[in-house]
Protein backbone atom coordinates (compact mmCIF):
# COMPACT_ATOMS: atom_id res chain seq x y z
CA UNK A 1 0.00 0.00 0.00
CA UNK A 2 1.79 3.18 -0.83
CA UNK A 3 0.42 6.52 1.15
CA UNK A 4 1.88 9.89 1.36
CA UNK A 5 2.93 12.27 4.15
CA UNK A 6 0.40 15.23 4.41
CA UNK A 7 3.04 17.41 5.88
CA UNK A 8 6.43 16.77 3.55
CA UNK A 9 5.22 14.41 0.85
CA UNK A 10 7.65 11.97 1.35
CA UNK A 11 5.66 8.95 -0.43
CA UNK A 12 6.75 5.43 1.24
CA UNK A 13 4.75 2.00 0.72
CA UNK A 14 3.64 -0.27 4.05
CA UNK A 15 3.57 -4.24 3.39
CA UNK A 16 -0.09 -4.90 2.57
CA UNK A 17 0.06 -7.71 5.07
CA UNK A 18 0.41 -4.94 7.36
CA UNK A 19 -1.50 -2.46 5.91
CA UNK A 20 -4.88 -4.77 6.05
CA UNK A 21 -4.28 -4.84 9.50
CA UNK A 22 -4.62 -1.65 10.50
CA UNK A 23 -7.70 -0.85 8.76
CA UNK A 24 -7.80 2.88 10.48
CA UNK A 25 -4.67 3.99 11.98
CA UNK A 26 -1.87 7.32 12.58
CA UNK A 27 1.29 6.58 11.88
CA UNK A 28 4.45 8.86 12.21
CA UNK A 29 6.05 10.06 8.95
CA UNK A 30 9.95 8.80 9.12
CA UNK A 31 11.08 12.00 7.41
CA UNK A 32 9.75 14.85 9.00
CA UNK A 33 7.50 13.05 12.16
CA UNK A 34 4.08 14.49 10.38
CA UNK A 35 1.17 12.52 11.23
CA UNK A 36 -0.41 9.99 8.27
CA UNK A 37 -3.46 8.91 8.66
CA UNK A 38 -4.57 5.53 6.83
CA UNK A 39 -7.75 3.76 6.23
CA UNK A 40 -7.87 0.07 4.57
CA UNK A 41 -11.81 -0.29 5.40
CA UNK A 42 -13.15 -1.41 2.17
CA UNK A 43 -15.58 0.96 -0.24
CA UNK A 44 -18.66 1.13 1.42
CA UNK A 45 -18.14 0.76 5.28
CA UNK A 46 -16.96 4.18 5.76
CA UNK A 47 -17.00 6.96 3.73
CA UNK A 48 -13.16 7.63 4.07
CA UNK A 49 -11.13 10.70 3.22
CA UNK A 50 -8.29 9.29 2.38
CA UNK A 51 -9.49 8.86 -1.04
CA UNK A 52 -6.66 9.71 -3.38
CA UNK A 53 -9.65 11.95 -4.79
CA UNK A 54 -9.93 13.83 -1.99
CA UNK A 55 -6.26 14.05 -0.56
CA UNK A 56 -5.02 15.45 -4.40
CA UNK A 57 -7.60 18.11 -4.34
CA UNK A 58 -6.75 19.22 -1.14
CA UNK A 59 -4.23 22.35 -0.99
CA UNK A 60 -2.14 21.45 1.98
CA UNK A 61 -1.33 25.80 2.70
CA UNK A 62 -5.46 25.68 3.71
CA UNK A 63 -4.87 23.51 6.76
CA UNK A 64 -7.21 24.31 9.24
CA UNK A 65 -4.29 25.88 11.21
CA UNK A 66 -0.70 26.80 10.56
CA UNK A 67 0.17 27.54 14.40
CA UNK A 68 -1.10 26.66 17.59
CA UNK A 69 0.49 26.98 21.09
CA UNK A 70 1.11 24.44 23.36
CA UNK A 71 -2.26 23.82 25.12
CA UNK A 72 -4.61 25.30 22.77
CA UNK A 73 -7.76 23.78 22.23
CA UNK A 74 -9.58 23.24 18.74
CA UNK A 75 -12.75 22.70 17.32
CA UNK A 76 -14.58 21.59 14.59
CA UNK A 77 -18.43 22.64 14.13
CA UNK A 78 -20.39 20.79 11.81
CA UNK A 79 -23.65 22.59 11.76
CA UNK A 80 -25.73 23.97 8.55
CA UNK A 81 -28.58 25.24 10.65
CA UNK A 82 -27.71 28.78 10.95
CA UNK A 83 -29.64 29.50 14.17
CA UNK A 84 -28.22 26.53 16.01
CA UNK A 85 -24.60 27.13 14.66
CA UNK A 86 -25.14 30.76 15.77
CA UNK A 87 -25.10 29.32 18.95
CA UNK A 88 -22.49 26.83 19.16
CA UNK A 89 -20.26 29.00 17.79
CA UNK A 90 -21.04 31.59 20.32
CA UNK A 91 -20.63 29.30 23.32
CA UNK A 92 -17.31 27.72 22.55
CA UNK A 93 -15.34 30.65 21.28
CA UNK A 94 -16.48 31.97 24.86
CA UNK A 95 -14.58 28.58 25.93
CA UNK A 96 -11.40 29.76 24.46
CA UNK A 97 -11.39 26.97 22.10
CA UNK A 98 -9.95 27.41 18.25
CA UNK A 99 -12.77 26.78 16.05
CA UNK A 100 -13.09 25.69 12.16
CA UNK A 101 -16.28 25.50 10.51
CA UNK A 102 -17.06 22.71 8.00
CA UNK A 103 -19.38 24.31 4.95
CA UNK A 104 -20.19 20.36 3.96
CA UNK A 105 -19.05 16.63 5.19
CA UNK A 106 -16.24 16.68 2.31
CA UNK A 107 -14.73 19.46 4.14
CA UNK A 108 -15.31 18.26 7.64
CA UNK A 109 -13.31 15.03 6.67
CA UNK A 110 -10.26 16.95 4.81
CA UNK A 111 -9.83 18.91 7.71
CA UNK A 112 -10.14 15.74 9.71
CA UNK A 113 -7.39 14.13 7.77
CA UNK A 114 -4.94 17.22 8.72
CA UNK A 115 -6.04 17.52 12.44
CA UNK A 116 -7.12 16.14 15.31
CA UNK A 117 -9.90 18.24 17.29
CA UNK A 118 -10.49 17.93 20.65
CA UNK A 119 -14.07 19.00 20.22
CA UNK A 120 -16.30 18.09 17.78
CA UNK A 121 -19.71 19.87 17.53
CA UNK A 122 -21.98 17.46 15.07
CA UNK A 123 -26.17 18.53 14.11
CA UNK A 124 -27.16 14.78 13.12
CA UNK A 125 -28.78 16.52 9.79
CA UNK A 126 -25.10 17.92 8.81
CA UNK A 127 -25.30 17.37 5.17
CA UNK A 128 -27.92 15.21 5.34
CA UNK A 129 -31.92 14.56 5.28
CA UNK A 130 -31.32 11.65 7.70
CA UNK A 131 -29.35 11.25 10.71
CA UNK A 132 -28.29 7.37 9.72
CA UNK A 133 -26.31 8.45 6.84
CA UNK A 134 -24.55 11.19 8.27
CA UNK A 135 -20.90 10.62 6.65
CA UNK A 136 -19.16 12.63 9.44
CA UNK A 137 -20.98 10.60 12.41
CA UNK A 138 -20.31 7.16 10.34
CA UNK A 139 -16.08 8.59 10.12
CA UNK A 140 -16.09 8.56 13.21
CA UNK A 141 -17.20 5.53 14.28
CA UNK A 142 -15.03 3.72 11.66
CA UNK A 143 -11.95 5.67 13.85
CA UNK A 144 -9.65 2.91 15.85
CA UNK A 145 -9.83 3.42 19.76
CA UNK A 146 -7.02 5.11 20.31
CA UNK A 147 -7.56 7.89 17.68
CA UNK A 148 -11.44 8.56 19.27
CA UNK A 149 -10.35 8.64 22.43
CA UNK A 150 -8.62 12.15 21.46
CA UNK A 151 -11.62 13.68 20.42
CA UNK A 152 -15.19 14.61 22.43
CA UNK A 153 -17.90 14.25 19.96
CA UNK A 154 -21.30 16.26 20.74
CA UNK A 155 -24.76 15.45 18.44
CA UNK A 156 -27.09 18.20 18.56
CA UNK A 157 -30.32 15.80 17.88
CA UNK A 158 -33.92 17.14 17.41
CA UNK A 159 -35.37 14.13 19.12
CA UNK A 160 -33.28 12.75 21.60
CA UNK A 161 -33.28 14.51 25.06
CA UNK A 162 -30.18 15.94 26.40
CA UNK A 163 -27.29 14.06 28.18
CA UNK A 164 -29.50 11.18 27.21
CA UNK A 165 -26.40 8.80 27.96
CA UNK A 166 -28.08 5.21 26.13
CA UNK A 167 -29.07 7.76 22.86
CA UNK A 168 -25.27 8.84 23.31
CA UNK A 169 -24.09 5.47 23.32
CA UNK A 170 -25.64 4.78 20.86
CA UNK A 171 -24.73 7.01 18.22
CA UNK A 172 -20.97 6.46 19.62
CA UNK A 173 -20.90 9.82 20.61
CA UNK A 174 -19.47 11.56 24.12
CA UNK A 175 -22.93 13.84 24.81
CA UNK A 176 -26.31 14.38 22.97
CA UNK A 177 -27.54 17.43 23.09
CA UNK A 178 -31.37 18.98 21.95
CA UNK A 179 -31.24 21.38 20.01
CA UNK A 180 -34.25 22.98 22.23
CA UNK A 181 -31.27 23.09 24.99
CA UNK A 182 -29.32 25.81 22.88
CA UNK A 183 -29.39 28.53 25.36
CA UNK A 184 -27.54 26.19 28.17
CA UNK A 185 -25.07 25.33 25.52
CA UNK A 186 -22.03 26.72 27.62
CA UNK A 187 -23.19 24.78 30.52
CA UNK A 188 -24.10 22.11 29.85
CA UNK A 189 -20.53 21.52 27.00
CA UNK A 190 -18.23 22.69 30.27
CA UNK A 191 -19.65 20.25 32.89
CA UNK A 192 -19.52 17.48 30.49
CA UNK A 193 -15.73 18.26 29.29
CA UNK A 194 -14.59 18.06 33.02
CA UNK A 195 -16.31 14.72 33.70
CA UNK A 196 -15.07 13.75 30.06
CA UNK A 197 -11.38 14.83 31.14
CA UNK A 198 -11.35 13.37 34.37
CA UNK A 199 -13.03 10.65 33.37
CA UNK A 200 -9.68 9.89 30.37
CA UNK A 201 -7.29 10.77 32.53
CA UNK A 202 -7.82 8.42 35.56
CA UNK A 203 -7.90 5.57 32.51
CA UNK A 204 -4.06 7.42 30.51
CA UNK A 205 -2.84 7.08 34.14
CA UNK A 206 -3.79 2.68 34.11
CA UNK A 207 -2.19 2.74 30.36
CA UNK A 208 0.79 3.85 31.59
CA UNK A 209 0.99 2.10 34.99
CA UNK A 210 0.83 -1.12 32.67
CA UNK A 211 3.10 -0.30 30.07
CA UNK A 212 5.25 0.32 33.03
CA UNK A 213 5.11 -3.32 34.28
Amino acid sequence: MNISCPECKSRFRIPDEKASKLEVATLTCPKCGGRVSVDTVKKGKSPVVQDPKDADSYDASKKPFDFLEAGSRTAIVCVADASVKQSVLKGIKEMGYHVTEARDSREALRNMWYHTYHLVLLDELFDTQNPDHNRVLIYLEGLNMAMRREMMVVLFSRSLRTMDEMGAFQKSVNLIINTKNLMELSRILQTAIREYETFYQVYKDLEKKEAAL
